[in-house]
């Protein structure tokens, strides 16, 4: 393959996958795609795309589908992934470790050869590339097996596409990931917002649940609360079940089933793959089908256990991470929520703890929000410091990072309230030192929140006591920042009072401490992706570059057509402005002549979404027209719109001056080697020569004749023709027409009468016949799109007066000329039936 097809093959490659990628629902769809293309830019016979774990291992995501049923690699894990925890080993294992690209068409006798796996395809030769983001190794594509075995100009070919590929994972994952975050996000702040605004939460339970278990993709859910005159628990809210199986689990004991323990022992209880899990407390849940449930205590200031709230599943047998944390959180907010109105109802005692509590829980809110607005990291943590400042009334707030540096230390980041440079005083670290043990080093390396009830007694504070009680600070309390359940930052609070921070407050602010978290891995997940749509705009910098430097004439235009780019090429082909040239512009280099026809095929191609194909002329800078082969292709998105065109003009004047020269020489020697029997022409000529048509014949599979020879041969005797010449023309034209036929799959037939003569037309269906093979064809063999075609065409050349021949990319037109009397006999008739020699 030449160097200008291998960029094309390229081209079309990255095309096909940003067009395609746009469809996949999942990685394991995408990486198809992506191996797909790479296969087929570079010939390869199968091939696979890995993807290197947190562990340092090769998880294959893409194989090749043939060739691996008898395989032990090829079995698949419950998520799709082909085979997980490859050790980075063998010749694959070289891409990975040089970090570079490398091929080797004698795989046996290579070095780092380790074998093939039992079932494993012949590896004959071996292409592979490795997927480099951000400077790192990710992943790698392996190929194999390609005929002839593989080249610098493949694995340049596979070195080009592997940036468009790690572009598509990465904004696949960004988005799922965003997608995630944004789900999440927003169904906490509206259950934190209609908590917050009811009176009754007991009722709103009902519709809040509900809510929750679909986003869940769960089936069921049960809200049981503490009955303290019974002492047992009262079915609250339910939903996924009939009402008459939920009047028999109305009221339950402590102990009984998962929802019993739960709340008897007062902690979370996680049950999956109940069906093969035997436990006496899953029965109860199991008779409705549940394959996964999870019941989480609702707690009141922390300890007291006032109900429990549980999700369950019908069809996925675990729960992830993600959906554990989004339960424990709805959970915790109905826990709350029922618990602020329980102390508004029967302790009025406690207004000053419950307006605290309220004053969190509004700042929970409007961190919420701000989680939810936020664009910008440094500003989304100061809006943090402030909301905790002015809705909890603190004297001062402040967020600080883990470093991972020799010293550990702690970075300040944003703060608010009175601080009056006391945190250039801190030099906390989160190491077990002196400078660590205090209440936010603690927080950072344990990964719990950290109370100093009074700085001026607690030990641990010594440190940085003198500069905290000259701002009248006199408690603190700190929550983590977690991610994965390891700390990397702290929030920490500052307050005029000592032992101010309740077990309430600490659970409250330790929840905002998740959202923040929560808040922070959002933005700079929004970051990354904003990062991967920039490197995608560089990508398509990169082919818009690419195209520059291809000989074609390239150009993209929008789903109507509009023209808003054209290579440079085009510019100094035709001494154009991209001023004139914009939208519809192109106009003006066409030739008149041609013009309409053109906008008549690109317009069908644009309301059918269509390729486009054509050739025609295009005036150069010299004012001189040259013929152009043009081919548009349609891009388009997941739901079969059209996105944009993307369109290439190869130059092909001399090929069709070459081709035109050569058909004038050889319809001239045929002539005149079938004594003017035989003529080729145009397919306009013979349409002109047949006059007009007295009868017509659709061609097929099976082919029946004899009707059409009763046609034929009814109207010829009708018409004054010879009996002889009857019976010879009736002849010819079945012959004709059992060789469209045979050869090019059927056509159209039809008979015409022209002055003292008939003509019997056939045009088929084939492909034509190219100039080069035409003396072959005509000469020897015959004259459809056929490489063999018998005696068919000797017999018709042999009792007809005349035959013409045309022939495009669209078919071939024969017509069988024979007059109604001739002076000088014929030397025989055809011998047997007609059409019998095809």
């Amino acid at each position: 393959m030449s160097s200008e097809q291998h960029q094309n093959a390229v081209l079309r490659g990255i095309n096909r996958l940003f067009s395609e990628a746009l469809a996949c629902d999942t990685d394991k769809e995408l990486g198809r795609i992506c191996l797909a293309v790479a296969e087929d830019v570079t010939g390869s016979k199968f091939g696979f795309i890995g993807e290197i774990d947190a562990g340092g291992s090769l998880n294959c995501v893409a194989i090749s589908d043939p060739g691996w049923e008898a395989c032990r690699i090829s079995e698949s894990d419950d998520n799709g992934t082909i085979s997980a925890g490859f050790e980075i080993h063998g010749i694959y294992g070289r891409v990975l470790l040089d970090e570079k690209s490398f091929y080797t068409n004698d795989p046996a006798s290579h070095p780092d050869s380790i074998g093939l796996p039992e079932g494993h395809p012949p590896l004959l030769a071996f292409l592979g590339a490795p997927l480099i983001h951000a400077g790192k190794t990710i992943g790698m594509v392996g190929l194999g097996n390609r005929e002839g075995g593989y080249s610098d100009q493949d694995m340049e070919a596979l070195e080009a596409l592997t940036p468009a590929i790690v572009q598509l994972f990465v904004r696949r994952r960004s988005e799922i990931a965003l997608q995630e975050i944004n789900r999440r996000l927003e169904l906490l702040s509206e259950t934190a917002n209609r908590l917050l605004v009811t009176d009754n939460p007991q009722v709103l339970v009902q519709s809040l649940c509900e809510h929750v278990m679909e986003a869940l993709g769960c089936h069921i859910f049960f809200n049981f609360l503490v009955d303290e005159e019974r002492g047992c628990l009262h079915l609250n809210a339910c939903a996924g079940i009939p009402e008459d199986a939920a009047k028999s689990i109305e009221w339950l004991e402590f102990g009984t089933a998962v929802r019993g323990c739960a709340a008897r022992d007062g902690c979370r209880i996680i049950a999956e793959d109940i069906f093969n899990t035997p436990d006496v407390r899953t029965e109860l849940v199991k008779g409705y089908g549940v394959q996964a449930y999870a019941c989480h205590p609702l707690l009141a200031q922390g300890e007291k256990v006032i109900g429990t709230l549980s999700f369950g599943s019908k069809t996925k047998a675990h729960f992830v991470d993600n959906e554990i944390e989004l339960m424990r959180a709805v959970a915790d907010q109905v826990a709350t929520a029922m618990e602020r109105i329980r102390l508004l109802n029967t302790e009025r005692q406690r207004a000053e703890e419950l307006a605290r509590l309220n004053r969190i829980l509004r700042a929970h809110s409007n961190s919420s929000h701000a989680m939810m607005r936020a664009t910008d990291e440094p500003a989304y943590l100061q809006e943090v410091c402030r909301i905790i400042i002015e809705d909890c009334g603190h004297a001062m707030a402040w967020i600080g990072l883990a470093e991972n540096d020799e010293a550990r230390s702690v970075r300040p980041v944003a703060y608010s309230g009175f601080e009056q440079g006391y945190l250039e005083t801190l030099g906390i670290s989160w190491a077990d030192t002196e400078r660590g043990r205090g209440p936010t080093g603690t927080a950072i390396r344990t990964g719990k929140p950290c109370v100093c009830q009074d700085v001026l007694t607690n030990p641990e504070f010594e440190p940085w006591r003198a500069e905290a009680v000259k701002r009248g600070y006199a408690s603190s309390m700190v929550v983590p920042l977690l991610a994965d359940d390891k700390a990397f930052g702290a929030i920490t609070v500052y307050s005029r009072e000592p032992n101010s921070f309740s077990e309430e407050e600490i659970k409250l602010l330790s929840q905002l401490a998740d959202d923040v978290a929560f808040g922070i891995g959002a933005i700079r997940t929004q970051d990354e992706r904003r990062r991967a749509e920039e490197a995608l705009r560089e990508s398509e910098e990169s082919f818009r570059t690419m195209a520059n430097a291809i000989p074609q004439l390239a150009w993209m235009a929008d789903p109507d057509g509009y023209i808003f780019w054209y290579n440079k090429r085009w510019y100094e082909y035709t001494g154009t402005t991209p001023e004139q040239m914009k939208g519809w512009g192109w106009q003006s280099v066409h030739d008149p002549d041609v013009l309409p026809k053109v906008l008549e095929r690109w317009k069908a191609s644009i309301e059918k979404g269509e390729p486009f194909n054509m050739e025609f002329p295009l005036k150069g800078a010299d004012g001189k027209f040259r013929v152009f082969l043009t081919r548009g292709v349609p891009i388009k998105d997941s739901e079969g719109r059209v996105t944009r065109w993307f369109g290439t003009n190869t130059d092909v004047s001399e090929a069709r001056e070459l081709e035109a020269h050569k058909r004038e020489f050889y319809r001239r020697t045929i002539q005149a080697a079938t004594e003017g029997k035989l003529l080729i022409s145009e397919s306009e000529e013979i349409e002109r020569l047949s006059g007009p048509q007295v009868a017509a014949w659709k061609l097929g599979q099976p082919v029946d004749v004899e009707p059409m020879r009763d046609g034929i041969a009814g109207y010829a005797a009708k018409a004054g023709m010879d009996a002889a010449r009857v019976y010879d023309f009736t002849g010819c034209a079945v012959e004709a027409a059992a060789n469209a036929v045979k050869h090019a799959g059927g056509g159209v037939a039809s008979l015409h009468a022209v002055d003292s003569k008939l003509i019997f037309k056939v045009v088929d269906n084939g492909s034509g016949i190219g100039a080069l093979a035409l003396p072959d064809i005509a000469l020897t063999k015959g004259y459809t799109t056929a490489v063999s075609l018998g005696m068919g065409y000797k017999v018709i050349i042999r009792f007809a007066d005349k035959v013409y021949l045309a022939t495009g990319p669209e078919g071939t037109a024969v017509a069988v000329e024979m007059k109604l009397h001739r002076e000088d006999k014929l030397p025989g008739v055809l011998m047997g039936k007609a059409g019998s020699s095809s």
